[in-house]
């Protein structure tokens, strides 16, 4: 009963809702920018195919190397990914080891927020 009672305490605490809202802003910025970069590329090849066939070296071509940045891109996308969520990771640490005080200790702390 009493770890009911923890995640009770922790799903109603607002920290909690915040971190939940950034968790969502956070996976769904990263979601459109890696989506809206994925499928640029068949778009672009299939109303612009001209601008693909710009030469940018004597050997390669513009879609080539749009083609192979998509990896890069992918790679930064994921590299921010983790940066965000280690933020989020110690928000999270921070809140659950509020949820881990003796119930008095929360009790007390969540009044002393509401005076102030």
């Amino acid at each position: 009963m009493s770890k009911q009672t923890d995640y009770h305490m922790l799903f109603n605490h607002p920290d909690f809702e915040a971190l939940v809202r950034q968790r969502q802003r956070v996976v769904v910025r990263l979601f459109v920018i890696s989506m809206t970069f994925f499928f640029s590329l068949p778009l672009v090849s299939t109303f612009a195919p001209q601008l693909l066939l710009i030469k940018v070296t004597p050997s390669t071509t513009l879609g080539l190397w749009y083609s192979v940045a998509q990896y890069f891109i992918g790679g930064a996308i994921a590299w921010r990914y983790a940066v965000q969520l280690r933020r989020l990771d110690a928000m999270a640490a921070s809140l659950t080891s509020g949820a881990r005080q003796p119930k008095s200790t929360v009790d007390t702390t969540v009044a002393q927020r509401a005076i102030a």
